[in-house]
């Protein structure tokens, strides 16, 4: 392994910066840079770390520069290198939007705030036309509609995941009493208007699963069967966005290359002119109301 002064320079040509702005950055004098790339100088703890973030230094060349230098490794970890290591709604959007799979961004009371290309394609749907009334894009009313409960072929397995969140996340049956939880309630009571069907067997699986409270990593499989691209089957992994709660990401990762090729015939057919969907104001709205 090379030795901290070598490594030192090393990470200086990879970020592809001059000694002088190394040293700008650091607060410290150019000939002091190149004092220490030359092995000439012996740094204090202190100065090297300066140097270290000046040049943006990843968590394991920071360490072997530090030991190699006989300094203890600090215990950073990467998101130390970051401002914040959360996202904003924004960035959360453009991240989906890059995304190679289906993709959306979900609200804590499961309202869909924002949908990539690929999403709206596996959903037939065009976000910035359709689904605008009130609780029409919030996921537990979605499920009693026939044009999502109908091509949901798991959809008690999928329904009994997001019920037992929900009971877990909000304490019960107080998930959907006005009293505790009245966005939730509503879109229950829209839910209620729904189709017979789905109603009375949402019902029975309310009543029969228990609350489980998740960790910030938790994932639900959904089998859609879309009228053109056929049988899709999804692993949907879902994380935090941010560090109150409010956004979640939830990637429909395809498991297999039937879904990976009906992903494919979608983006090229099935979501030509269709844009990333982006409804800051319905995100802003769930806030507001939780204040």
């Amino acid at each position: 392994m090379a030795d901290w002064s070598t490594l030192l320079r090393d990470l200086r040509d990879r970020e592809g910066l001059t000694r002088r702005e190394v040293a700008s950055r650091a607060a410290i004098a150019p000939a002091t840079v190149k004092a220490y790339e030359l092995g000439l100088r012996h740094p204090s703890r202190e100065l090297l770390a300066a140097v270290l973030d000046a040049l943006k230094a990843d968590l394991l060349t920071r360490n072997q520069v530090l030991a190699g230098a006989g300094f203890v490794p600090d215990g950073r970890t990467h998101a130390d290198r970051l401002d914040n290591e959360w996202f904003t709604f924004e960035e959360a959007a453009a991240e989906i939007e890059q995304s190679p799979f289906p993709a959306h961004l979900g609200s804590e009371t499961m309202d869909v705030v924002a949908a990539n290309t690929a999403m709206q394609g596996v959903w037939g749907v065009d976000l910035r036309f359709d689904h605008r009334r009130p609780f029409e894009l919030n996921l537990l009313s979605m499920l009693s509609a026939a044009d999502v409960a109908d091509r949901i072929e798991n959809w008690d397995e999928a329904t009994s995941i997001a019920v037992s969140v929900l009971k877990g996340h909000y304490g019960g049956d107080a998930a959907i009493q006005v009293e505790h939880n009245p966005y939730l309630a509503a879109a229950m009571q829209h839910f209620l208007e729904g189709e017979p069907a789905y109603v009375q067997r949402l019902l029975q699986i309310w009543a029969a699963v228990e609350p489980r409270k998740r960790k910030r990593r938790w994932a639900y499989p959904v089998t859609w069967l879309h009228p053109e691209a056929g049988r899709l089957s999804f692993h949907v992994q879902v994380n935090p966005a941010d560090a109150v709660g409010s956004i979640s990401f939830n990637d429909w990762i395809p498991i297999d290359e039937a879904t990976w090729a009906g992903v494919r015939w979608l983006s090229a057919n099935g979501s030509r002119g269709v844009r990333t969907y982006v409804a800051r104001e319905r995100h802003d709205a769930y806030l507001a109301l939780a204040q």
